[in-house]
């Protein structure tokens, strides 16, 4: 019974070793200091300082993270966008980005997106949306492992 069950491990931990895993991204922090919407021409006046957390789950590969793009939306409108940094991510491990934007932008919302944007300048807490475009590679961890199956 016990060399099946180490047998089986044998076969099937470097599987699931070597299972690829999409890197988790998430906003930490977010400070804006100034959101003002300006109704004609319709524009947006902002600024912005996030704290993105990207991490690798993977146990076996370390990420690449080449054209990395981040961009800020209100009401589903795009109303700014930067380039991040490119960097190589080891396995099972965070990175942060920083990013801060500020400036103003001209945006198209309905009537809805309009009421949207007065109710939640009342409770001054706005509902944004950061999203993270990426090209990345992936690249399996220089050093094997073994495994050694001792039979008691």
């Amino acid at each position: 019974m016990s060399i099946g069950i180490l047998l089986g491990l044998v076969l099937v931990l470097p599987i699931v070793l070597t299972i690829v895993l999409d890197p988790r991204f998430s906003v930490e922090d977010a400070t804006l200091t100034r959101f003002a919407l300006a109704t004609k021409p319709t524009s947006l006046s902002y600024n912005l300082s996030t704290v993105i957390r990207v991490h690798n789950p993977n146990y076996y590969f370390g990420i690449y993270y080449d054209q990395v793009q981040a961009h800020f939306l209100f009401e589903g409108q795009r109303f700014d966008w930067l380039t991040l940094s490119t960097f190589y991510q080891h396995r099972k491990k965070t990175y942060k980005y920083y990013p801060v934007i500020g400036g103003q932008s001209d945006i198209t919302l309905g009537s809805t997106g309009l009421n949207n944007f007065m109710r939640e300048n009342q409770t001054g807490l706005f509902n944004l949306e950061v999203r993270i475009d990426a090209y990345v590679r992936f690249k399996p961890h220089k050093n094997g492992f073994m495994i050694n199956v001792v039979k008691e």
